[in-house]
């Protein structure tokens, strides 16, 4: 995990905790066979043109000029479920679809807990609340990222390749197809 990107932090973190902690099932005694209402499936893999849909071709003046899975190594302990690269004259912004499962479930409810930081507080890392989301804004070295964690497990990252300004890197993650990103998997608890 990198210092750039503190929604894996979170998620991380979350993870972390949920290892650490007693098994349920051994506190509880015996276990008894769930009800099928609350029993949890083994999720089907999404089609890989449902993963792309989420990037679309352009995005303001930002043109998509490479689209994979995954389109190389990412920096991250998890490989993105969907890469693409997006540029604007000699900008150029990597964007990942990442699948964090049940983690990026407790990420997503960790970020809605959050106050949003106030644009004058020159922090290198805040959350700005922005068309009914929370959208994480991290100014590192120069670099700036923004992603966007979803309630279903998923979550948008951009990040800028040169220096690329943090409000150009939320815009980008904003004008990914986001309803498509939630509607990949029902919110996980």
């Amino acid at each position: 995990m990198t210092a750039s990107s503190p929604h894996l932090l979170f998620a991380g973190c979350a993870m972390a905790v949920l290892l650490a902690s007693p098994p349920m099932a051994a506190a509880a005694g015996p276990s008894r066979p769930e009800p099928a209402a609350r029993r949890t499936t083994v999720a089907k893999a999404v089609p890989q043109a449902k993963l792309a849909a989420v990037m679309p071709e352009q995005i303001g003046d930002w043109k998509r000029v490479k689209l994979g899975n995954p389109l190389t190594g990412s920096p991250h302990d998890v490989t993105p479920a969907m890469q693409a690269q997006y540029a604007r004259g000699n900008e150029r912004a990597d964007v990942e679809l990442i699948d964090f499962g049940k983690a990026g479930a407790i990420a997503f409810r960790t970020v809605q807990g959050e106050a949003p930081t106030p644009a004058a507080s020159g922090t290198a890392d805040r959350i700005v609340e922005s068309k009914g989301r929370r959208v994480r804004l991290t100014q590192q070295d120069g670099h700036g990222s923004a992603s966007i964690v979803f309630a279903n497990g998923y979550s948008v990252r951009a990040h800028g390749r040169a220096p690329v300004a943090p409000s150009a890197l939320q815009a980008i993650v904003e004008g990914l197809d986001l309803a498509a990103v939630e509607a990949l998997r029902a919110p996980l608890r």
